[in-house]
């Protein structure tokens, strides 16, 4: 392996990166935005918005609930949902790889928390691991979505960490601290047991975007890199290298894939 081919591998992993990173903050800029009257191009709320106060989306979980919960179905709620139904059917969880508001509070915290890890290894202090099942979200899906029915309150929406972190911009700080920090300290235990293991959304996009044809693809010269890098960076703990670059498939069909580009 080449000194020139493993700098080229890492930079392609920098530029998606900070691509990535650069669409989340984009979307949480208009969230946030969304809540000013001045600004009238993206009105509404983290669950349900309106482009131009006329193109509606809505998150499709929390349309569910309220569906469930209020038992009734508007034609905005429809047409809400079927841009990012219609997106992750053909693109997989890219919400989650691209757009997450959470999702991009974890990713720039992983440096702050990987450096306070070594701090605390040097004087002797590990931190127990944490094997969270990925099949647990889909339970809680299933029982946020019971909940919503049976309570007739959105359950996951009205605790959402996604939707707070934005809110702690609109005058709930306090909230979405407590929340965020609860998952930045599980993170320690558990990198990434939200996004892999617990969030309801992210288990139904995972669910539309099962086949999604849209995948990240493997390169033909993977094989000779064995630099492992894709699999190290992956931030859903998928074996990349392992599982896809050397048993020779042409694409990376796991369902928690992201579309991120870190791989």
């Amino acid at each position: 392996m080449s000194a020139s081919r493993t700098t080229r591998g890492i930079g392609r992993l920098r530029f998606w990166t900070w691509l990535h990173r650069a669409t989340a903050v984009g979307f949480f800029a208009l969230l946030c935005l969304a809540s000013q009257p001045w600004f009238p191009w993206f009105r509404g709320s983290p669950t349900a918005t309106r482009l131009m106060a006329v193109v509606p989306f809505m998150d499709p979980l929390a349309a569910l609930e309220v569906f469930l919960a209020a038992r009734t179905l508007t034609w905005s709620m429809v047409l809400g949902v079927l841009p990012p139904l219609l997106i992750a059917a053909l693109c997989g969880r890219v919400f989650c790889g691209w757009l997450c508001p959470l999702g991009l509070v974890l990713e720039l915290g992983d440096g702050l928390r990987v450096a306070l890890q070594r701090v605390a290894w040097k004087f002797g202090w590990r931190f127990p691991r944490l094997a969270i099942p990925r099949s647990t979200k889909y339970f809680l899906l299933a029982l946020a979505l019971a909940m919503s029915a049976v309570a007739s309150v959105p359950v996951f929406t009205a605790l959402s960490p996604i939707n707070l972190t934005v809110l702690a911009f609109w005058g709930v700080p306090m909230l979405a601290v407590a929340v965020i920090g609860g998952i930045w300290v599980l993170e320690w235990f558990a990198p990434r047991a939200f996004c892999r293991s617990l969030c309801p959304l992210g288990a139904l996009y995972a669910l539309v975007g099962r086949v999604a044809p849209l995948r990240v693809r493997v390169r033909e010269e993977g094989q000779q890199l064995m630099c492992g890098q894709c699999t190290v960076r992956c931030p859903m703990g998928i074996q990349v290298m392992e599982q896809y670059v050397l048993a020779g498939e042409s694409a990376i069909d796991d369902p928690e894939c992201t579309r991120c580009g870190s791989c």
